[in-house]
């Protein structure tokens, strides 16, 4: 009865959009304008509630997921949470670092969907690069951090994980847990 009521509460709070947008700037999850505020609070206040949310390392870690909505979102934060806090508990204070979809619901701004075949997301994005299990689908230019050949790199925005032919998860790499 309970966890039919947590499903519940998270279907109503359910974004009423399921299009995922990229470009080089923004990154939309429904009505989740992730880099407006890529918070835990930022997505609670988007999608709701999260099914879970669990520690993974510290309390600068944490895994939130929607598993109505098939999200799920992995946190970090290099500052120290408020004392006695986790990235759980002060969803203020930790940062998105990718977002990973699984559910069929979500669409791409182009129309590519988990589930759907890499001969699709070719024909949807011709340009994608292929990358080991993946293909980077959308990209941007960024500043090199670490050690690089060159001062600008290419940074993945939007990513497909493909297993057996089949699109099997969209992420949306954010990467803000340095702010």
């Amino acid at each position: 009865m309970v966890r039919a009521a947590v499903v519940l509460l998270a279907l109503l709070a359910a974004p009423t959009s399921h299009v995922i947008r990229t470009s080089g700037t923004i990154q939309h999850l429904g009505g989740w304008k992730i880099e407006r505020d890529p918070t835990l609070r930022g997505a609670i206040r988007a999608l709701g509630r999260p099914t879970s949310c669990r520690t993974l390392d510290g309390p600068d870690h944490a895994v939130a997921r929607w598993r109505p909505l098939g999200v799920a979102i992995e946190l970090r934060t290099y500052a120290t949470p408020p004392r006695g806090r986790t990235g759980c508990t002060a969803p203020g204070s930790i940062q998105v670092d990718h977002v990973r979809v699984t559910s069929r619901s979500w669409v791409t701004s182009l129309g590519l969907r988990v589930g759907d075949p890499t001969t699709r997301l070719r024909q949807l994005y011709p340009r994608a690069r292929r990358k080991p299990g993946s293909y980077w689908l959308v990209t941007r230019r960024g500043g090199c951090v670490g050690v690089c050949d060159t001062l600008f790199v290419t940074i993945p925005v939007l990513t497909a994980e493909v297993r057996g032919g089949k699109v099997a998860a969209l992420y949306l790499h954010v990467g803000a847990e340095g702010d």
